[in-house]
């Protein structure tokens, strides 16, 4: 896996370097420095390159991707089952309207925010069990789909 050098660039306007294997893990290393007990908790924005661009070039910054762009449905995912990709997509639809920020989401917390959907199944647990560690992160979404590693 790559190292990352990730930069953030907070409510002070300045860039912190952040050496991680991934962008989650970058982002609990700065919550940690900061004294937050959450990922949840940054205000910032996330930018990442490869060791060795040039950080002073704006076409070299790539943002982090958030729920929302992870809204689509999931074609062909590891799963091959629809059911999952339905429960992954609602999980996305979830995570965006509560902060659009990748976190762990409870089945407790997916069954209430669904029942305001009004279209709740309790079968959905067993899928929701299948396909939640999918939805934590970027990365882990890019993993479940193809068509989620396109966006």
């Amino acid at each position: 896996m790559s190292k990352y050098y990730v930069y953030f660039l907070g409510c002070s306007l300045s860039w912190q370097m952040i050496k991680a294997e991934s962008h989650y893990a970058a982002k609990w290393i700065f919550a940690k420095k900061h004294g937050q007990n959450s990922i949840n908790d940054i205000q910032a924005k996330l930018y990442y390159k490869q060791k060795g661009d040039n950080m002073e070039s704006d076409e070299k910054q790539t943002e982090v991707r958030i729920p929302s762009d992870y809204t689509n449905y999931p074609w062909n995912s590891v799963t091959k089952k629809a059911e999952c990709e339905i429960v992954a997509q609602n999980i996305m639809k979830i995570l965006k309207r509560t902060g659009n920020e990748f976190r762990s989401l409870s089945w407790k917390e997916y069954k209430q925010e669904r029942l305001k959907d009004s279209a709740f199944t309790p079968h959905e647990k067993e899928y929701f069990n299948n396909v939640i560690d999918y939805c934590e992160s970027s990365q882990t979404a890019n993993l479940f789909s193809p068509k989620w590693k396109e966006v």
